[in-house]
């Protein structure tokens, strides 16, 4: 199958979805805002959103990548993306075995999408991100708190605009979450903490659960959000961001 008849494909299987009676509508035909779960896979959402908003030919890096699940149900290579797939753990899926912060060594590229899925302190999150992140050495040495997720965040922040494009874009994909009576919008707090880039556009992808809104005692995973990002070019806007 050619490039042009795999876009072809997915093209049209993008279109039929805007028929059903769970989506909404108000967005380009390619993508709604508020995105169902019922028939529609987050391998089929991260699928769209990358091909909406940076179509190929693109580099396409996700240095936290783990098993692969945003990937299960498409191939970026054969779409015309050129991929790097790290994580901390050996995959069947990753390419490359390092930390996110220590990208710079082994990537050369400039990234045109930057796909970010953090994890999620463990003592804030509890037996959810335990079970989640058994064994992530993310979770057991850098980012227990609250604290140590902000910080981890500005980390990265720094090296994602070292080796993204000017017309680059981060997709982050983000879960609130209850912690002793609190809620805590990851949502928001990731589009502040991410300081060299500017919130552009977001897709919420409403898991079919048969459960109430708020979700689990621990997070709000009824509904996910992935923040479109942009990074900031002007450079008397990224100093008041910055300081």
């Amino acid at each position: 199958m050619t490039q042009e008849q795999v876009l072809d494909k997915y093209a049209k299987a993008r279109v039929s979805l805007q028929s059903h009676p769970l989506t909404t509508t108000g967005r380009p035909k390619e993508l709604d805002s508020v995105m169902v779960g019922i028939h529609y896979t987050v391998s089929e959402l991260i699928r769209d959103i990358i091909l909406h908003y940076k179509p190929p030919p693109a580099n396409l890096l996700d240095p936290m990548c783990g098993n692969g699940v945003f990937y299960k149900l498409w191939s970026a290579e054969e779409m015309g993306y050129s991929t790097y797939f790290s994580d901390l753990e050996k995959t069947t899926f990753t390419q490359t075995v390092h930390d996110v912060l220590e990208i710079e060594r082994h990537y050369s590229k400039r990234a045109d999408i930057i796909v970010f899925d953090p994890p999620y302190p463990i003592n804030e999150a509890g037996n959810w991100s335990r079970k989640k992140n058994e064994m992530r050495r993310y979770t057991q040495g850098q980012i227990k708190t609250r604290q140590d997720f902000q910080a981890f965040v500005g980390k990265v922040d720094k090296v994602f605009r070292r080796i993204i494009s000017d017309k680059g874009i981060i997709i982050a994909k983000v879960q609130d979450v209850h912690k002793d009576g609190q809620f805590i919008p990851y949502h928001i707090l990731l589009t502040e903490w991410l300081k060299s880039f500017e919130l552009y556009d977001i897709v919420i992808y409403r898991n079919f659960y048969n459960r109430a809104p708020w979700g689990s005692k621990y997070a709000h995973n009824t509904h996910s959000y992935f923040l479109i990002l942009k990074p900031i070019l002007n450079q008397k806007l990224l100093e008041t961001q910055t300081t």
